[in-house]
């Protein structure tokens, strides 16, 4: 098995917003990636991308996941592993793929700007997050915006 680097983070966006930006022509080409597919999910879609051969190394297959994880919080994964099974030093390429993306994701939400939070329905008793400070039904084992563990 190759060289390999794995994150995951969660931005304040619903995941459709970031699913279009995946699937951009620009996006692709400001990442110098090429996109392999996009399966559907559940909760969203993994896009399968691949970085070309550089001077540091053979290319990379890069895997990023968007999952939906409450109405304006969307966990975002990526995985960059070298192509080359028997590559096992990737001088921080890997790393550096998911970086960047992360980065020009950053800036697409900024851009985007924060979407209103919906408004909590009227579900009975509610207490605060402890995460994000929003009103969470008191029955709920995860926040509905942050997705944070309750």
């Amino acid at each position: 098995m190759g060289a390999r680097y794995a994150e995951a983070r969660i931005y304040q966006i619903p995941a459709q917003y970031i699913m279009n930006e995946l699937r951009t022509l620009q996006f692709c080409q400001l990442q110098r990636l090429h996109l392999l597919s996009i399966n559907p999910t559940s909760a969203g879609a993994t896009f399968w991308y691949r970085h070309g051969a550089s001077s540091v190394s053979w290319g990379e297959r890069i895997c990023v996941s968007v999952a939906s994880v409450g109405p304006y919080s969307t966990r975002i994964s990526i995985q960059s592993e070298c192509e080359v099974a028997s590559q096992m030093a990737d001088w921080g390429q890997n790393r550096n793929n998911a970086l960047a993306i992360y980065s020009h994701l950053e800036r697409y939400v900024m851009q985007a700007g924060q979407p209103a939070p919906a408004p909590t329905p009227n579900v009975g008793p509610t207490r605060q997050c402890p995460h994000c400070q929003r009103s969470i039904a008191t029955s709920a084992q995860f926040c509905t915006f942050c997705g944070y563990s309750v």
